[in-house]
């Protein structure tokens, strides 16, 4: 395991040296993880509740396939740290998923 490194002299103690820009970069993956498990999961629920009632399918199946791509590339973008890129593309995301609930917002609205 990790033991500080004022641990070294005991026996049987193995001692990890973790250099900052390695612990820098781990918790850049850390806050990649976190944010895919807070955006992903509500766009799954909502893509698959709006494809129920969806007005136009194919419109949908854009919708969920530029989702994808663009969390792919929010994803490099925050691994390399691409500001003002990560930003852009992270909006655009929400704003597919806005447009997958709305698309079944409408449908259900015309078919009630």
């Amino acid at each position: 395991g990790k033991r500080p490194a004022e641990d070294a002299f005991l026996p049987g103690s193995a001692v990890e040296c973790v250099s900052d820009a390695a612990k820098s970069k781990a918790e850049r993956w850390i806050g990649i993880t976190a944010n895919n498990i807070e955006n992903i999961p509500f766009a799954m629920i909502l893509s698959w509740g709006a494809l129920l009632f969806a007005e136009e399918p194919k419109f949908h199946t854009v919708m969920i396939i530029a989702f994808t791509v663009l969390r792919l590339l929010h994803t490099i973008c925050y691994a390399f740290g691409l500001q003002p890129w990560r930003s852009i593309v992270f909006m655009l995301g929400v704003a597919c998923v806005l447009a997958m609930g709305a698309n079944g917002l409408y449908g259900a609205a015309n078919n009630l």
